[in-house]
């Protein structure tokens, strides 16, 4: 299986990005593909730049069909197609944040569970929004919004762990529901939507696939007491927060360790 790690990014996140892709050449695993970033036209040079000082084989793409704060999101749910521009016989597109790092070098099991008849699922980590909701997370508007996407009640939060692995299939059939649901292009629909700021293209993507493609994933219910994120399977992947700079993890704690990215 060839596996392609996906980053949309902009010049505000290049001191995140530069110091991922370093993680990513120290220590991507056999079935990664060097990752692509995706920029808009105005931004190429510059993260072409980032690239080229920070994982020689990274690859960078341009997508300006939807403008704005719903770029990132689009380019996403749209990656498969990207891709396939570089690699089109890529099985899976892991999304990945700027703000991530690689401490280590992850294996397939890291991401992906073999099943009893042998096939290799990748994992998609969830929550209900009951338990969400009664641990005081403010997760509502997700909720509500992600209902109104895809045309249908949603339960669960599905954008629970990065990297997020999923086919050409899982990406596919969300566009076209979203086309089918809402009788426009998705892009016009994203267009249309930006100003809500509820859309949140993973649990799209997650929604569409708990009740349309549900035997694609292995599924990792973390509502149970002692499923931690981090405890239930080792991710050697680490999510920061960009807009709190270096020192300021979304998971974990303390300062990022440069070693990380030393050769």
């Amino acid at each position: 299986m060839k596996h392609y790690p996906f980053i949309a990014s902009y010049p505000g996140d290049y001191e995140w990005l530069s110091l991922c892709l370093k993680t990513f050449h120290k220590h991507g695993a056999p079935f990664f593909q060097p990752p692509m970033v995706c920029v808009a036209s105005e931004d190429f040079d510059s993260a072409l730049e980032v690239c080229q000082d920070s994982h020689p084989f990274a690859t960078v793409c341009i997508f300006d069909a939807v403008p704005g704060p719903l770029r990132a999101q689009a380019c996403m749910i749209n990656s498969d197609c990207l891709v396939a521009l570089d690699n089109p016989e890529t099985d899976y597109i892991y999304f990945v944040g700027s703000d991530c790092c690689l401490t280590g070098t992850p294996t397939l099991s890291s991401y992906f569970t073999q099943q009893e008849d042998g096939t290799w699922l990748p994992d998609l980590f969830i929550n209900s929004y009951d338990h969400l909701l009664d641990h005081g997370c403010d997760v509502k508007r997700w909720q509500t919004g992600t209902s109104r996407h895809v045309g249908y009640d949603v339960t669960h939060e599905f954008m629970r762990r990065l990297p997020l692995a999923y086919s050409k299939r899982v990406l596919d059939g969300t566009r076209r529901h979203l086309e089918k649901i809402h009788n426009t292009s998705w892009l016009r629909y994203l267009v249309s939507i930006w100003e809500a700021g509820d859309f949140s293209e993973s649990n799209v993507i997650g929604a569409w696939a708990w009740r349309h493609r549900p035997f694609d994933y292995h599924w990792v219910d973390r509502d149970p007491p002692g499923r931690d994120l981090y405890e239930v399977k080792f991710n050697p992947l680490k999510q920061f927060w960009s807009h709190g700079g270096l020192d300021r993890p979304a998971d974990g704690s303390g300062e990022i360790p440069r070693s990380w990215a030393r050769p």
